[in-house]
């Protein structure tokens, strides 16, 4: 991740913007869930954002700027039937952002996350089927999140509209939680 991110600062000169969205999740109960597939979530969901934010974090603030957003997860939030491992990486990744974002404040950088629901991802679409069917009883909106819908919402949490929240969760999840 060093070397990429060495090269898109001798290209661009940097980025400004750092969105976090890699996510993985395996369907297991704690009681099977393994050892490999334990790792493989957190190693994916909690160690590749610290491995992707730390060498573009060191960029931002050199530059005295930046937003960076990271998307976790209402399983993270609430106590739903999903994969205890994902809901861990996902809680890791709200205790990363607004840990960080008081550091980051020293240095002109936002980092703040979006909490999202279920969408209509290949990830989304991974999730028990049990899970899937009560979407509609316990979501107000009665559907799966559009990417688009994220996507918007994601380019207003980094623009200069929204220079001055950092440290924040915003749940982003159709009406599930409320």
């Amino acid at each position: 991740m060093k070397r990429i991110a060495r090269e898109i600062v001798q290209e661009w000169d940097g980025i400004d913007i750092l969105v976090n969205n890699a996510a993985v999740n395996k369907g297991d109960n704690f009681a099977t869930t393994t050892d490999k597939s334990w790792d493989w979530v957190i190693d994916t969901n909690v160690n590749g954002l610290f491995s992707v934010t730390k060498p573009f974090y060191k960029q931002m603030i050199r530059k005295r700027s930046g937003s960076i957003l990271n998307i976790t997860s209402i399983g993270a939030i609430r106590s739903l039937p999903t994969s205890v491992h994902y809901a861990t990486s996902k809680a890791a990744v709200i205790g990363f952002t607004k840990c960080l974002s008081r550091e980051a404040s020293n240095f002109g950088i936002t980092v703040n996350a979006i909490a999202a629901g279920i969408f209509d991802t290949d990830l989304g679409h991974s999730l028990p089927e049990k899970l899937l069917q009560m979407h509609d009883f316990w979501v107000a909106r009665r559907r799966l999140g559009k990417p688009a819908e994220l996507a918007e919402f994601a380019a207003f949490m980094v623009s200069q509209r929204n220079s001055f929240m950092s440290g924040e969760v915003i749940i982003v999840d159709g009406g599930a939680v409320t």
